[in-house]
């Protein structure tokens, strides 16, 4: 079977598609056969070794410290389930399925031998392959970060630094289908899209710096991992919430401590959970929140992709297609 390699750590040309013997089921495993994955930002970092500020030497050990432990990336797929493990009831032949892989890795191939127990899910019959791929990984991150982390509630002030990505377009569309007053920043370009997800404010970050954004706020979600708490405390509200997500150690230490006073920074991890993602394509079903895809390639064109994501330029979500 294909599947796409890097041997060492670098730009997206270390990336190339290689031949790999097909996978052979085992217990608690399915075999699906690859339809989508989803071409992300962690994906993109661990390639070139471009970890969070304070997080190299520690992602080093878990992925390799002078050469990449394990030789594919991808974190997220969809697909269709051809072989099922004896001891998986819940799963069957022809079985149409999405899921993550975590720490692991491992989706940017052909087949994909998945552990059922960790987050994995079938897709309904009234969704498509790639809007089940492109939901997963936005999508987790802003239910997580919205939910439980910020807490957030009808009728709030958000503001979302980064509203453009994948996580910031899942982070807008979910935060409008909970009622919260949107504002994003982003692109002059991207405004008509951003707008079309729920956002009742558009800034452009060309035009207007972040200090200058009139207003407050009662949550602002940094998606990029370029906002301090210092600059931000002026913006918020008496009992605001500055959510970091993409942040360096000592942003990540601040919030695990806590600032003091009522404002708060907060952070966290997003979890993988299959009843996460079981939530997450029920709400596509309804039309509460709606996944972007910006661009689809065969995974020969893999460099392509990841150059796009390197650009910081991407939209949306960038899938690759088997």
């Amino acid at each position: 079977m294909n599947h796409i390699q890097y041997d060492q750590y670098g730009a997206p040309n270390v990336l190339y598609v290689s031949q790999t013997k097909k996978p052979t089921i085992k217990p608690g495993h399915i075999l699906v056969k690859t339809a989508y994955n989803s071409v992300n930002a962690s994906d993109a970092r661990i390639r070139a070794a471009r970890f969070p500020r304070g997080f190299g030497t520690i992602s080093k050990l878990i992925f390799g410290i002078t050469k990449p432990r394990n030789k594919t990336l991808g974190g997220v797929f969809s697909g269709v389930v051809e072989q099922v493990a004896s001891d998986v009831k819940e799963y069957k032949v022809g079985d149409r399925v999405c899921g993550m892989t975590g720490l692991k890795q491992g989706c940017y191939s052909e087949y994909i031998l998945k552990d059922t127990s960790y987050c994995t899910a079938k897709i309904p019959d009234d969704l498509e392959l790639d809007t089940a791929c492109a939901i997963l990984f936005g999508g987790t991150t802003a239910m997580y970060f919205l939910g439980e982390v910020a807490k957030l509630q009808k009728g709030e002030n958000i503001l979302i630094n980064g509203a453009s990505g994948s996580t910031g377009t899942a982070m807008v569309s979910l935060a409008k289908s909970l009622g919260a007053n949107v504002t994003g920043v982003c692109s002059q370009s991207n405004t008509k899209l951003i707008k079309s997800l729920g956002a009742k404010k558009i800034i452009d970050y060309h035009q207007t710096p972040f200090r200058e954004i009139e207003g407050k706020f009662d949550l602002i979600v940094d998606t990029i991992g370029n906002l301090e708490f210092d600059s931000t405390k002026d913006k918020l509200t008496e009992n605001g919430r500055l959510v970091v997500i993409s942040g360096g150690m000592l942003q990540q230490i601040r919030a695990g401590i806590g600032v003091r006073g009522k404002q708060k920074m907060l952070s966290g991890v997003s979890p993988e959970r299959t009843e996460d993602v079981q939530q997450l394509l029920k709400m596509v079903q309804k039309n509460q929140i709606k996944p972007v895809i910006s661009k689809v390639f065969s995974y020969k064109d893999i460099q392509k992709a990841h150059q796009i994501v390197d650009s910081g330029r991407k939209v949306g979500n960038i899938l690759i297609k088997w």
